[in-house]
């Protein structure tokens, strides 16, 4: 059993710019959430999920796990009652008050991963034991998924609760409210197994899900503890067996039957001292992919390493008492993920196989009310008999109380009619990896739809539109998309053609190599998209979706430096204004625009997404929008550009001492990178913004020089110290981990300034550097009248003095 044992005036840099702006939106005050929510994996991922004790049983690190078996999610358990119809990490630390939990989600998040949260599991009281009735037990499980903007959840229905038919009708009456009311919410229900599959009260919990029409993303039996000494061939039997009970309770055809039936195993020594070892795990995988089950994972994360001495005969909830690698079994679930395409949402259940409860015709149940012997009341969506005088007693709380159960309301008028197929499917961007698609809705309600990859569910969506990713180069494949209610799905679209292309990203030199999308040292497509582009000219991160994957790096501008503690920061004060702002010297003091950067709330029609922001969401405006966009274009990098033409002033000041190089950098990659921005009008927080940039782009205008803006803080010995500060740019982003971090920087073309930088000591810590082709000669030069306005090379007819030829980008080359 699972237990837990302003505007500034800036410079550009060589690429495309794009640049534009809109009317603020009102804004509205979100509820908290815990952690930064992250897109969607494919369902693959949350059904290959193994369970992860963040905060006992010696929780590993997950980035670790993740490095070492490519595994994306993880299931973290277990979720109880607080002793009241409160949820509770292990029913004892509120949701908002476990730093453990958040700290590994966020991990998770940023490694490209995303989990699900398991609730119930073998100890303590459940929510289903301590809540009413099913709508309160549905709101405590909805403060869940929305403080961790989940994408899945895990019912875990375990002794003693599994026993109580009463609490087991509100976890799944609860699980079916919550599916309603997060379209594309993948809900898995796990329960105990036995060698014929599932016991007595097993069979009863399928019953019960019939009756409410209730149909999860899969049932999962965990087929150890107590008759299964054979290993995997007893495990899959069980399976087998399991299989057949679906089909006898649920009526459901043998394929859908397969398609929403899971394993939930065990490695190791199980509490029964029965052993699973990884020939065990390799024979129920097979199954599982040759049946194409719904779900295959176990428990435990934590347990997946060696004991010492590994055939210790000990249960334990940290290693297996078997001798493995470390992370050996987990990449059983990685396995299952890559090989696998699980069906969900769930669709109908072919030839029935569930009722529609449809509208209550008898009064709702009053909890004052006297009722007699024959009385019909409605509750939890079943019709109930009143068998001899009641009061203040509810329907299905006792086996044996005063109320008969007549089954699911009927139908007639609650059922609705199943939508229409959508129209107008298209693919409005291909990458070599990478589809976006687009349609236009059918009439009437949809809640979700499902996106369809040769045949075969790869995807859900709550708008018009998807990315579809992990494709290869240089293949056709065949796309479809269906509309889902609560009525059913609808027909799929006609299918739509898709030849990905060789080569993604605008680069040339085959995306084999490199940081940038991979590839290598080509010609890279570097934007700068600028902060304030949402006002006058109404220029959104939407109007750059039909480009995105012709893009390589995008540079959000900009982020300024704080003239108090010389550190990055987030505030909303405009700069001076030009004209006047060119000759104010301090004309970008303490200047930003977080509003813009992540307070503004977005509707459907400026949505990259096309959907509304919400009022609940951690973080809105332009980082949500690049959230969105990356979600769609995952080859796509974002930097936040620091500086620029007004907001250099304080450079000097950050790069003076090591000290103080130190303190900056720290404090932006915090912020930018670990995406703790400070909380202002109801969005924000700590790791609200994580994972949404991939680095930093240095725009110091100008180190040494008093060319910059009026008032800059400039000394000789800034030349060092900019070589000083990008090396420690590139030393803390590297010591983060994980993926590559960029770091690049706008260079100036002028030789008066390109001649104050360490040219040839800056390449070791770029990535690339972009020159800023446009200010070497202009009209305030003595001579002329004319004159090149950047060269690259010297020119005989130079009217000025001979310079040298300005450089090119500067590469920082690594293996």
């Amino acid at each position: 059993m699972h237990r837990p044992i302003s505007k500034a005036l800036c410079a550009a840099a060589v690429g495309v710019l794009f640049a534009g702006t809109a009317a603020a939106a009102g804004d509205a005050a979100p509820a908290a959430r815990q952690v930064a929510p992250s897109a969607a994996l494919s369902t693959n991922w949350y059904a290959a999920a193994p369970y992860l004790m963040p905060a006992d049983n010696n929780p590993p690190d997950p980035a670790e796990i993740m490095d070492a078996t490519g595994q994306k999610a993880f299931q973290l358990a277990f979720i109880l009652s607080d002793g009241g119809c409160n949820p509770a990490w292990d029913g004892t630390t509120p949701i908002g008050s476990a730093p453990a939990i958040t700290t590994a989600i966020d991990t998770i998040r940023g490694k490209g991963g995303d989990v699900s949260v398991s609730v119930g599991g073998y100890n303590g009281t459940k929510l289903g034991q301590a809540c009413s009735d099913v709508a309160s037990t549905a709101a405590a499980y909805q403060k869940v998924i929305d403080a961790y903007g989940l994408h899945a959840i895990d019912f875990d229905l375990e002794e003693p609760e599994y026993e109580n038919t009463a609490a087991i009708a509100r976890e799944l009456g609860a699980a079916k409210q919550l599916q309603s009311n997060n379209p594309g919410l993948y809900v898995s229900v796990t329960m105990p197994g036995t060698t014929a599959g599932t016991g007595w009260f097993g069979t009863q919990l399928l019953d019960q899900a019939k009756s409410i029409g209730f149909t999860p993303s899969n049932f999962s039996i965990m087929p150890f503890d107590n008759g299964f000494g054979g290993g995997g061939a007893s495990q899959t039997a069980a399976l087998e067996a399991f299989h057949g009970l679906l089909e006898s309770h649920l009526g459901w055809a043998s394929d859908f039957a397969y398609q929403h039936e899971g394993v939930s195993s065990m490695n190791g020594r199980t509490d029964a001292a029965e052993y699973f070892r990884q020939a065990d795990f390799q024979t129920v995988l097979n199954y599982a992919l040759s049946h194409q089950l719904g779900r295959y994972t176990y428990w435990s994360a934590n347990r997946d390493r060696e004991c010492d001495p590994p055939e210790n005969q000990k249960l334990s909830g940290e290693c297996s008492s078997v001798t493995q690698q470390k992370w050996e079994f987990t990449t059983y679930t990685t396995a299952f993920a890559n090989q696998t395409t699980v069906v969900d949402p769930p669709t109908t259940p072919p030839g029935g196989g569930g009722t529609d409860p449809g509208t209550c015709a008898a009064a709702a149940w009053d909890a004052s009310a006297v009722y007699t012997a024959g009385d019909e009341v409605s509750y939890d969506g079943h019709t109930w008999t009143a068998k001899w005088w009641t009061q203040g007693e509810t329907p299905g709380a006792a086996e044996w109380g005063p109320w008969q159960d007549d089954g699911a309301c009927g139908g007639g008028g609650g059922g609705g009619t199943a939508p229409a197929a959508p129209t107008g499917l298209t693919a409005i961007a291909t990458g070599a990896t990478t589809v976006a698609l687009a349609w236009t809705a059918p009439a009437g309600t949809v809640d979700s739809y499902n996106i369809y990859q040769d045949g075969g569910k790869v995807s859900s969506a709550s708008g018009t539109s998807a990315t579809v990713s992990g494709l290869t180069a240089q293949t056709t494949y065949q796309f479809q998309v269906t509309a889902v209610n609560a009525a059913g799905e609808s027909p799929k679209t006609d299918a739509v053609s898709v030849t990905t292309p060789t080569g993604g990203g605008g680069s040339g030199d085959g995306d084999t190599s490199g940081y940038i999308n991979g590839s290598g040292a080509g010609d890279k497509n570097i934007i700068y998209f600028d902060q304030w582009s949402i006002y006058q000219n109404a220029y959104y991160l939407k109007d750059l979706d039909r480009y995105a994957d012709d893009i390589d790096v995008i540079n959000y501008d900009f982020a300024n430096i704080d003239p108090n503690s010389k550190t990055c920061f987030e505030a909303t004060k405009a700069s001076t204004p030009d004209p006047g702002g060119e000759s104010d010297p301090n004309a970008g003091d303490g200047a930003g625009d977080a509003f813009a950067d992540y307070q503004k709330s977005f509707g459907a029609d400026i949505s990259v997404d096309g959907t509304a922001d919400t009022y609940n969401q951690p973080i809105v405006g332009n980082f949500n929008q690049l959230k969105e966009l990356k979600a769609r274009h995952p080859n796509l990098k974002v930097v936040m550009s620091i500086g620029g033409w007004t907001y250099s002033k304080y450079f000097s000041d950050a790069a003076a001492t090591a000290a103080s190089r130190q303190k900056f950098v720290s404090s932006c990659i915090d912020m930018f990178i670990k995406g703790n921005i400070p909380e202002a009008g109801g969005y924000g927080g700590p790791g609200t913004a994580a994972g949404i940039f991939d680095g930093f782009d240095i725009d110091w205008e100008y180190p040494a020089s008093d060319a910059g803006h009026v008032g800059n803080h400039h000394s000789p010995d800034d030349t060092a110290n900019y070589t000083a500060l990008l090396a420690e740019f590139r030393s803390q982003l590297d010591a983060l981990g994980g993926q590559h971090h960029l770091l690049t920087a706008a260079l100036p073309g002028g030789q008066d300034k390109i001649d104050k930088v360490q040219t040839d000591k800056v390449g070791q810590y770029l990535d690339y550097g972009n020159v800023m082709t446009y200010d070497m000669h202009g009209a305030w030069d003595a001579t002329g009248p004319t004159n090149l306005q950047d060269p690259l090379f010297p020119s005989a007819d130079d009217p000025s003095r001979r310079y040298r030829a300005a450089p090119s980008s500067t590469t920082r080359t690594r293996c």
